[in-house]
């Protein structure tokens, strides 16, 4: 008994170690797995249309995903070329404008009663200083700016690479596991590109239904930049619960320029298609994929927040989905294996793997 102990003892000391270094090494790769991670998303993304796009024109998928990536340059190329330095210059319109928008806002609400209340409350002149300082970093803010756009470029090659050649990888990834897993495995990692893939479909869908949304209402209120500003809240819908409040941000301020009401209106236009986006648009969509609770996905966001700052927070959703999913199959497989276990003679064939869809 004491050795038997002592064995277990050594073997509980030594998965212990293993788990602490394991942590430890995800702790410092942390960037680089989510960099990882965000490229697989565009794998999916470039392998489903390249998919399409190969069946309706009878070719191969290496050259629908050629056909893919030729068209996406060709449109933005032209993009650029007929609105890109409007855009530029309504994006450097729109950063200008921001700090003495914030000032005239603060000055308007001084004047009122519950604004001074208010602004004491939160304490809105200790703020300030620091809000413009951070508008006016330029050299922080060029080198963040170049560093996101560095880490975009090499999450754009790495999709197209694992596009290329899914096969490849995954059965480089399938093989790493024991041969009598090897089917489980595959067809869990099939389970979560759908997953995948109709989640993708529904938050773009949902960025092209919000920034149509606003955009056509911050028109009708004639707010200065409709289209620029709807053209960010529509980008930002991809992230959820934080999104929505930072888009609305910046047309607040610029409306509040305009009037105290014509804010107010901008709030509620914000605060409709997000509720309509959210209780409408998304359901309708990710019928086929799991449904994320906004409590649940907002504390993941914070947790990423602070263990990799915003690149986690536009990330925390699918990675939520993802572990949500994994977490489903693998409690169905547990499942199926106890009943196939009270079962004599129905043990599985190497290559045969139990249906472990996601159902939602």
């Amino acid at each position: 008994m004491g050795a038997s102990s002592s064995v277990r003892e050594a073997v509980l000391s030594s998965k212990s170690v293993f788990l602490v270094l394991s942590l430890l090494l995800v702790w410092q790769v942390r960037v680089i797995l989510l960099i990882l991670f965000a490229g697989i998303l565009g794998a999916v993304l470039l392998r489903s249309l390249s998919t399409v796009v190969a069946r309706r024109m009878h070719l191969r998928p290496r050259m629908g995903l050629l056909v893919v990536l030729v068209l996406s340059a060709l449109i933005l190329s032209l993009s650029i070329w007929f609105r890109g330095s409007a855009i530029a210059d309504e994006f450097a319109i729109l950063w200008d404008r921001l700090p003495s928008a914030l000032r005239s806002a603060t000055d308007r609400l001084q004047q009122q009663e519950w604004g001074r209340l208010l602004i004491a409350h939160i304490g809105v002149q200790q703020i300030l200083p620091n809000v413009f300082g951070l508008f006016w970093r330029a050299t922080g803010m060029i080198s963040y700016v170049v560093a996101t756009i560095a880490v975009l470029v090499i999450a754009l090659v790495l999709s197209i690479y694992l596009a290329a050649e899914p096969e490849a990888y995954v059965s480089g990834l399938v093989g790493l596991f024991p041969e009598l897993r090897r089917a489980h495995i595959r067809h869990m990692l099939e389970r979560l590109f759908e997953t995948l893939q109709w989640w993708l479909l529904a938050r773009f869908l949902s960025m092209i239904a919000v920034g149509v949304i606003i955009g056509t209402g911050l028109w009708l209120f004639r707010i200065p930049m409709a289209g620029t500003l709807a053209a960010v809240a529509g980008l930002l819908a991809f992230i959820p619960n934080v999104g929505p409040v930072v888009s609305a941000l910046p047309a607040t301020l610029l409306a509040f320029n305009i009037g105290p009401q014509r804010a107010l209106y901008v709030v509620f236009l914000f605060w409709g298609a997000h509720i309509l986006e959210g209780m409408l648009i998304t359901p309708l969509l990710e019928r086929k994929a799991v449904r994320l609770r906004p409590a649940l996905t907002l504390s993941i966001q914070l947790v990423l927040a602070i263990l990799a700052g915003p690149a986690g927070v536009a990330l925390a959703a699918p990675l939520t989905l993802v572990g949500i999913s994994l977490r489903r199959m693998l409690v169905t497989e547990h499942e199926f294996g106890e009943v196939m276990s009270l079962s004599p003679g129905s043990r599985l064939r190497e290559n045969e793997c139990p249906d472990m869809s996601v159902r939602v």
